[in-house]
């Protein structure tokens, strides 16, 4: 977990920029941050996965964490991620995880706080941007990009595995082997945990990651070659899972390999009495956390 030990006395702590780009495969492991968290993914794929599920993030979406959210994410292509670690405001306070879409407002704010300096200070013109930029992640549209895991530990390890090749296919029976368990015991923690089957599961990640796939221009057929579908067979999976997305929708009408990260560079500015009395209580309060993790 990344601290906030560098921080220098009297200043604010506002921002953490990092632009990375990593290799399919490649895990960082899970871990949280005291602080809000923005991922971006310019290209490639990403999944991320915490206690409410498993997001995939499609190239030009983006992901809002909020402070102390465990999260293991997980390149299911070469990607390049620009992430935003980010104090609150009173606007992102009630946001839990989410996948969002990322305008070109949201993408030239997020690009613009990368040529902020730690010497060079334009107070009010970064309080401008960063503030400007709170307001449009509060009011990003949401996408879903949702893939629900197990609470079992068990099973949770099981679906992990899958999700590193999405081109295999594990029976029930296989899957019943793996864990010292019965198929029918297996279908039904899927069932219980999840509300759904083990097919039904499987398609939900495939689907998110050709849609996401297909989006940023790969052909078809490589796509059904990665996960493991002839054409015709990947076209009726689509076809199927569409389908199913819109009886969903009229139903809802009513209502490995772990990346070695650098540490985050913090940007820290000075700021009025009132703001550095909050700021040392919410900084007090992120490193007692930390202790206890």
């Amino acid at each position: 977990m990344q601290t906030t030990d560098n921080v220098v006395a009297g200043d604010v702590i506002c921002f953490a920029p990092l632009v990375r780009n990593f290799s399919r495969g490649l895990v960082i492991e899970n871990h949280m941050h005291p602080f809000g968290q923005l991922l971006y993914a310019s290209s490639g794929v990403v999944s991320v996965i915490t206690r409410h599920g498993n997001f995939i993030i499609p190239p030009y979406r983006a992901m809002w964490l909020p402070p102390y959210c465990e999260h293991e994410v997980t390149m299911l292509t070469d990607t390049n991620i620009t992430s935003l670690l980010l104090q609150n405001g009173a606007e992102l306070e009630l946001l839990d995880c989410r996948v969002i879409e990322m305008p070109p407002l949201m993408r030239a704010l997020l690009v613009e706080t990368l040529n902020f300096h730690k010497n060079q200070r334009n107070i009010k013109r970064e309080q401008a941007i960063l503030q400007l930029l709170r307001g449009e992640i509060a009011s990003a549209q949401r996408v879903s990009c949702t893939v629900p895991m197990p609470a079992g530990e068990k099973l949770a390890v099981l679906c992990r595995e899958i999700m590193q090749d999405l081109s295999k296919t594990l029976s029930l029976a296989q899957l019943a082997e793996k864990a010292a368990s019965t198929p029918k015991t297996i279908a039904r923690q899927f069932q219980n945990e999840l509300g759904m089957s083990y097919r039904h599961w499987l398609e939900t990640i495939r689907f998110n990651y050709a849609c996401a796939e297909l989006e940023r221009g790969t052909a078809a057929k490589i796509v059904a070659a990665d996960l493991g579908y002839t054409a015709s067979a990947f076209s009726n999976m689509m076809k199927r899972f569409q389908q199913r997305l819109q009886q969903e929708r009229i139903k809802n009408t009513k209502d490995t390999i772990f990346a070695d990260l650098p540490p985050f560079e913090w940007i820290t500015r000075p700021a009025a009495e009132p703001q550095q009395e909050n700021d040392r209580r919410w900084l007090e309060k992120a490193r007692q956390h930390t202790t206890k993790v």
